[in-house]
């Protein structure tokens, strides 16, 4: 994976949600994890969550956490301005 270049400060507020189906046949656990790491490693903030059961798909649960993260982000971006 190619390093994630950095050419400020705003690099420093980059935000990642992650949602990832435990029974996710496609795109195994492990990978996701490994990924997330690397991503934290370059800088970025990342969500993570796990839904069990949930294979390579989305569900209501992941799209309502999803919402409610961006929401927040919202809340705080409003706050900076």
């Amino acid at each position: 994976m190619k390093e994630l270049a950095s050419e400020g400060p705003e690099e420093a507020h980059c935000q990642l949600f992650s949602g990832h189906g435990l029974s996710d046949c496609t795109v195994r656990n492990e990978w996701g994890l490994a990924t997330i790491k690397r991503m934290e490693a370059q800088g970025v903030q990342v969500e993570w969550r796990t839904y069990p059961g949930l294979g390579h798909v989305i569900c209501k649960e992941q799209l309502q956490d999803l919402n409610q993260w961006m929401e927040k982000l919202a809340r705080e971006n409003l706050k900076m301005d």
